[in-house]
C-alpha cells in the first residue's frame, strides 16, 4: 500500500496563492470596470509576436537611418489641445495656491488676536482668582 503524502503548511499557502490570486485579479479588475482577460492577452501578444520576428528583419530594422527632416517631430493638434489644456490647468492652480494662501495669512492674523485677547483676559481674570480662593 502506498503512503499517504501530506502537504506542509507552506506547500498548502502556495497552492491557495496560486489558485486565488488571479481571481482576485479578475475579481479587481471587473469591478473597476475594466477587461480582466484583455491585459492578459495583450501581454502574451506581444510575446508571441516578438518571437515571430525574424532577427535579420530586427537588425534591418535597427540600423535603418532616419532622414534628418523627419526627425523632427511635430505635435499633432491632439496633443497641442492637451498642452493647452494641462497649461490652463496648471494656471489655474497656481491661483488657487495664491487664493489659499492670502487665506492663511489672514487666518494666521486672526489666530494672533484671539491669542493677544485669550492672555488679556487670563490677565485680568488671575486677580481675581487669587482672592476669591483666600
Amino acid at each position: 500500500m502506498a503512503k499517504k503524502y501530506k502537504l506542509t503548511g507552506c506547500a498548502r499557502f502556495l497552492i491557495f496563492l496560486v489558485i486565488v490570486g488571479p481571481l482576485v485579479y479578475l475579481g479587481v479588475s471587473f469591478a473597476q470596470g475594466e477587461n480582466p482577460i484583455a491585459p492578459i492577452k495583450d501581454f502574451f501578444n506581444e510575446k508571441s509576436e516578438l518571437l515571430k520576428k525574424d532577427p535579420a528583419e530586427q537588425t534591418a530594422d535597427d540600423t535603418t537611418e532616419v532622414p534628418a527632416s523627419t526627425k523632427k517631430k511635430e505635435r499633432p493638434s491632439s496633443d497641442i489641445d492637451e498642452v493647452s489644456i494641462l497649461e490652463a490647468t496648471v494656471d489655474n492652480l497656481k491661483k488657487r495656491i495664491k487664493e489659499q494662501d492670502e487665506y492663511i495669512d489672514v487666518l494666521e492674523d486672526r489666530v494672533e488676536q484671539l491669542e493677544a485677547q485669550n492672555k488679556s483676559l487670563r490677565k485680568r481674570d488671575i486677580p481675581a482668582s487669587n482672592s476669591s480662593g483666600n
